[in-house]
């Protein structure tokens, strides 16, 4: 018995010191094609709550922000066992899918199915990538959230990618993120291994050719105008496995012939404290449905005086501020975070963003700072 597509949704490091790590599996959400999984999510759901809160206090007391841990250790007394994938406490709630242990066959005819469905295709919002956090037999990630800068929800199958998409999200140099890009015709992907003499990816059971994929094609724009990037995330160990390299040669000169720029992002070129805080407010960019801009004008306008006249945690002041204008508590801090996301504030986002703490700004969008003009 394994699993198929069942999604938890995980807690924050709070809730996992609470030992509420896995909450409950979302039923609504989750997609059980055997029934038989489903009778046994109560007891499991209770399993894993105590099994991996034990497993997990000593170290997030030493501050370890994402903690992997191996389903199949924690669960060789349990009829589930033959669940095999790697459960991540994420550095912000996310949705995370515990992927079956085999992985479909993708075959010339599911090929043609996938590009029939508009899969790899389309930009922005109408994107589709080649492959979901369902079509991999690994942890997948997919955002709850829509992205800031497609308008659609995206599929990582690291963690390491996500923490790359949020770097992105903040650039104001992309426009465009497009993620499990498929390297087509697979023609071309043949023809350079044949040309290397190593051997094409194959499917793992069916030894079937298998399309190749980038994990991100970026679109950017500066003064000189439109252009196109591919990136490739991985870890650093990674790169010392000699057939990693050679993938990666495929992949490298089947962009080279197309005369766009490739590279490969590892872990020492990704900015986790800017990647945490995008994480942290990649869901309060909008605002309320009952706010609109000229709402928020002199709430902001108090709110930027507070904050950098005086040394109090962003939290006491933004309820100070909820208080002097007469609003619902927690306003002023959601038009706190609308001001983070929208730049309006500006600050450095390599310092942990933390509400308990104070807020030191920069600079600011709004002419309510002294001496601004």
């Amino acid at each position: 018995m394994a699993f198929h597509h069942a999604a938890v949704l995980l807690e924050d490091k709070a809730a996992v010191q609470d030992g509420l790590i896995v909450e409950q599996f979302v039923h609504k959400r989750a997609k059980l094609r055997n029934s038989g999984v489903k009778s046994c999510l109560p007891p499991l759901i209770e399993f894993l709550r105590m099994t991996l809160s034990r497993h997990l206090h000593l170290l997030l007391e030493q501050n370890v922000d994402l903690v992997d841990v191996r389903l199949a250790d924690l669960l060789k007394n349990h009829p589930l066992r033959q669940c095999h994938c790697t459960l991540s406490v994420p550095i912000h709630r996310m949705e995370v899918f515990l992927m079956a242990k085999s992985r479909p066959v993708i075959d010339q005819k599911a090929i043609d199915r996938m590009l029939k469905q508009g899969r790899g295709q389309g930009i922005h919002e109408k994107y589709k990538p080649w492959l979901t956090v369902r079509d991999v037999a690994s942890l997948g990630k997919s955002s709850r959230d829509k992205g800031w800068k497609t308008g659609r929800p995206h599929h990582f199958l690291s963690t390491l990618e996500l923490l790359y998409y949020l770097t992105l999200e903040w650039s104001l140099m992309i426009t465009d993120i497009r993620e499990q890009y498929p390297l087509l015709p697979i023609d071309d992907t043949i023809a350079i291994a044949d040309s290397l003499d190593v051997k094409h990816p194959t499917h793992p059971k069916t030894k079937e050719l298998v399309v190749m994929t980038t994990d991100f094609c970026i679109s950017l724009q500066n003064e000189g105008g439109s252009f196109e990037h591919a990136r490739t995330v991985k870890y650093a160990k990674d790169l010392a496995k000699p057939r990693t390299i050679e993938k990666l040669e495929i992949e490298r000169r089947f962009w080279e012939a197309r005369g766009i720029d490739w590279g490969i992002v590892t872990e020492h070129e990704i900015p986790i404290a800017l990647a945490k805080n995008v994480d942290f407010l990649h869901d309060k960019r909008d605002l309320p449905s009952n706010m609109s801009a000229e709402d928020v004008s002199p709430i902001a306008e108090l709110l930027t005086r507070l904050v950098v006249g005086q040394d109090q945690p962003l939290c006491e002041l933004t309820t100070l501020s909820d208080k002097q204008l007469g609003l619902k508590g927690g306003t002023s801090l959601r038009i706190a975070y609308y001001l983070l996301t929208t730049r309006q504030w500006h600050i450095d986002m390599n310092v942990p963003i933390d509400p308990d703490q104070r807020l030191v700004v920069l600079g600011t969008g709004l002419n309510t700072i002294q001496g601004e003009e």
